[in-house]
């Protein structure tokens, strides 16, 4: 390598570090003129939903922390504020569509008793039955600990009929089981009969405040990522996604999606 291949990689080198400093929007290189970092007039606005994996999931960032924040009907909502004053959690099958709020209402219902939840590695029955066991062992240094187990509807019958027992603390010291469902009629009748089950799913006179509830929810997400947007726009998006298939998941996640580098809401569909 001569010398002036050295330098000119050297200064490349330099310039590309500047760059990567400049990332949070406070400076900018001139590479015409090589001339030192100055500040943006005008930073570019980034829109993070156009960022791939280094953006954060809204699903994630926005999910709900407290009941009050869950866009449920009020029977789930009541009977969630029951088992947290009462302190008291027994078996629960948590069912309704994709996306509605099964998996955080659970975790909203561990953390606020401040139990331990073990979940299988997966829904074979070993897993299950090694589930069950490793409880037996961590238990007895005064953790309470609870069994959770997402899309239990894709657990085979055998597998659910190995859970009879465990849900009636037979083999465990594991007192509690949350089942979490998208299809209650794939549950087994004998573990049916042995849970207290919770429909997500409303009632037609539930949906026009369900509905208002997530059209605030969005407008919140979408000021608070700095998202310009029509509310028919907006509209649009909930009569697609959530008045047809009840999913909050999916239209957060077709939101994040449809925001332009400008930093606008695109039209939907």
């Amino acid at each position: 390598m001569n010398e002036i291949q050295k330098n000119g990689e050297q200064r490349m080198g330099k310039a590309l570090s500047n760059v990567n400093a400049s990332l949070n929007g406070t400076k900018v290189i001139d590479f015409l003129t090589n001339t030192k970092p100055v500040k943006n007039k005008k930073p570019t606005k980034i829109c993070s939903a156009g960022m791939g994996d280094a953006a954060a999931s809204w699903t994630e960032k926005y999910r709900a922390r407290t009941l009050d924040e869950l866009i449920v009907p009020d029977s789930v909502k009541k009977a969630g504020a029951r088992i947290i004053k009462t302190g008291r959690l027994q078996n629960l099958l948590l069912h309704g569509n994709y996306g509605i709020g099964k998996t955080s209402f659970a975790e909203i219902i561990i953390n606020e008793l401040k139990f331990n939840a073990l979940t299988p590695k997966s829904r074979l029955q070993h897993n299950i039955r090694d589930l069950y066991a490793l409880s037996a062992t961590t238990s007895v240094y005064g953790s309470r600990y609870i069994a959770m187990i997402d899309e239990a509807d894709h657990l085979q019958i055998p597998v659910q009929k190995e859970i009879l027992r465990y849900l009636e603390g037979f083999d465990t010291p594991i007192k509690s089981t949350i089942l979490i469902a998208n299809d209650v009629s794939k549950i087994h009748d004998g573990v049916v009969s042995r849970v207290k089950e919770l429909s997500f799913d409303w009632e037609e006179k539930e949906q026009n405040p369900l509905t208002a509830q997530l059209k605030n929810r969005l407008i919140f997400i979408l000021n608070n990522e700095n998202v310009m947007y029509k509310e028919k726009d907006l509209d649009d998006y909930i009569n697609e996604f959530f008045i047809d298939f009840w999913d909050i998941r999916k239209i957060i996640n077709e939101l994040q999606g449809s925001v332009s580098i400008e930093g606008e809401l695109l039209s939907c569909c």
